[in-house]
């Protein structure tokens, strides 16, 4: 939390917490995306700080991030057809030349902060190694979402450093909504493309 603070300003809110596991062999490719079309706030200061718990290398599938991509648009995650695909088009990819990719790898203990805007993907685990790292996401305590949260928990919301914020602040750029998550993240509560659904 306190890395927040640096980044984001001395009111910080916990939003979500997730252990993030890419099982050795089996640990499936995550297509490109963006995290807060997932989880829409008031504004963009939103954090995710991942640990390493093991050393991460290439063969792990590391999380691969585009620089620069968090000072562009808010991209959508639904197919042609209106389908929530839970990655971007293949169109924006193009023009965000995700080639020039750069991979997060490190010994354990390693920490990583991407903005929930920043455009990542994860290339499948091809070693005999798991790949776990814990995430920990912060937004600024007047950073409020305005949807059902795919993942919560019992300290969702809590402020965890400084003081609750008396106003939300506005971003004038608006974010696409997702699926409604209110029953949780799952294949059952939103509609996914064939496409999405072979990646797992």
């Amino acid at each position: 939390a306190d890395i927040a603070v640096d980044l984001l300003g001395r009111d910080i809110r916990f939003c979500h917490s997730l252990f993030n596991f890419k099982w050795a062999g089996i640990g499936q490719a995550v297509k490109w995306h963006q995290d807060i079309p997932f989880y829409p706030h008031t504004n963009y200061a939103v954090l995710s700080i991942s640990t390493f718990i093991e050393d991460v290398g290439f063969e792990q599938g590391p999380v691969r991030v585009v620089p620069g991509s968090h000072r562009e648009q808010i991209y959508s995650h639904y197919t042609e057809g209106g389908d929530w695909a839970a990655c971007m088009r293949e169109r924006d990819l193009i023009d965000l030349q995700v080639e020039r990719s750069r991979a997060l790898m490190g010994p354990a203990g390693t920490l990583t902060v991407h903005s929930a805007r920043l455009v990542h993907a994860s290339d499948p685990n091809r070693s005999n190694k798991g790949r776990p790292i814990l995430v920990n996401v912060y937004t600024a305590a007047d950073a409020l979402p305005y949807s059902n949260l795919a993942q919560r928990s019992t300290n969702t919301g809590t402020i965890v450093r400084g003081a609750p914020a008396t106003y939300a602040r506005m971003d004038p750029e608006s974010c696409p909504l997702p699926p409604d998550f209110s029953k949780g993240f799952s294949v059952e509560n939103a509609t996914f493309s064939e496409a999405s659904l072979d990646d797992g």
